[in-house]
């Protein structure tokens, strides 16, 4: 009988498996919003680990927010000092322009980046801010912060 009852078969009845064996069209999800409304087993024992799920997943949501923010803020910059580089009401800058703006991202890195999404010559804003984050993905988001803040301030400078 037991393991008739030990569905999931970790030598344990659950108490949705306990429910289960005595109501059989139980399903498991079922048992689970039963127990989501009205509590479980252990509903009394269990509560302070869901309240510290609950401040964990508070962080979590604060933490990706944040995070959010910092890429909205870091895209902003690079979009103003490639706007900066504009000249004579052009919408688009030449990879010469970017080159003599740029001088830490490789030759051939932009190459391969030009040949992979099929781009001409010129640079709109958009794929400018697609190379720099392709470029300084999210595991170096630091190293972007300090590229889009100094070419914001190179565009201050005559």
């Amino acid at each position: 009988m037991f393991k008739a009852a030990d569905r999931n078969h970790n030598a344990q009845i659950d108490f949705v498996e306990f429910l289960q064996m005595n109501h059989p069209r139980v399903t498991r999800e079922m048992g689970n919003k039963l127990m989501a409304r009205y509590g479980g087993a252990l509903y009394k024992e269990e509560a302070e680990d869901r309240r510290q799920q609950a401040i964990e997943q508070a962080a979590r949501k604060e933490k990706a927010r944040l995070q959010s923010e910092r890429e909205l803020l870091d895209e902003h910059e690079i979009r103003l000092a490639f706007k900066g580089w504009l000249r004579g009401g052009k919408e688009t800058i030449s990879i010469g322009t970017l080159r003599n703006h740029c001088p830490e991202i490789e030759k051939q890195v932009v190459q391969d980046w030009l040949d992979q999404t099929g781009t001409n010559q010129q640079l709109t804003c958009d794929e400018f801010v697609a190379l720099c984050s392709h470029h300084y993905s999210k595991v170096d988001a630091k190293q972007l912060r300090r590229l889009a803040r100094k070419l914001h301030e190179d565009d201050d400078k005559p």
